[in-house]
């Protein structure tokens, strides 16, 4: 056999090995609303754009009844993290998943009462702001949708700044 040879052989065994993974990996992941912790862990370190708050908060927003679409990270300069955006029933959210519980409550000191702004700068904002706090997460939503307003209460608590 020849080199040549040798070298097709062992690029057509990698190929073979890449599909073989992708498709396990695929054959892993299952519907949008399916799948178990560890099938998401899966899909998170696949992805690497959620942690593992974000993928509870989908699952709970899940069992409740909520259709829940990932919209991927986005920048901003509200907080010092970039979050997970996602659509909760056609309403968008914004997902802030820090290192600690200090750091999301550290932040989450900067939001005025009302809401309006962070940090002593204005938020630029088109609907009535609503933020929520849970461990090392905050959620802010902006809008004015009862539902939404209801179910981001039932997972994450009463809001702890913003319109009341």
């Amino acid at each position: 056999m020849n080199s040549q040879t040798r070298i097709y052989i062992l690029a057509a065994i990698g190929a073979a090995a890449v599909a073989v993974t992708i498709l396990s990996i695929l054959g892993m992941q299952g519907g949008p609303q399916s799948g178990t912790g560890s099938q998401q862990e899966i899909q998170s370190s696949i992805y690497g754009m959620q942690g593992r708050g974000y993928l509870d908060l989908v699952s709970q927003l899940r069992a409740r009844g909520a259709t829940v679409e990932d919209g991927g990270k986005m920048q901003q300069d509200m907080f010092t993290i970039n979050p997970n955006t996602m659509l909760v029933n056609r309403q968008d959210m914004w997902v802030f998943e820090f290192e600690s519980e200090q750091d999301a409550k550290d932040q989450m000191s900067q939001v005025s009462p009302d809401g309006t702004a962070v940090g002593g700068r204005a938020v630029h904002q088109i609907g009535d702001p609503h933020f929520f706090e849970k461990g090392s997460m905050l959620v802010y939503y902006e809008g004015s949708d009862k539902p939404t307003l209801d179910l981001l209460t039932s997972v994450m608590g009463p809001q702890v700044a913003g319109k009341t």
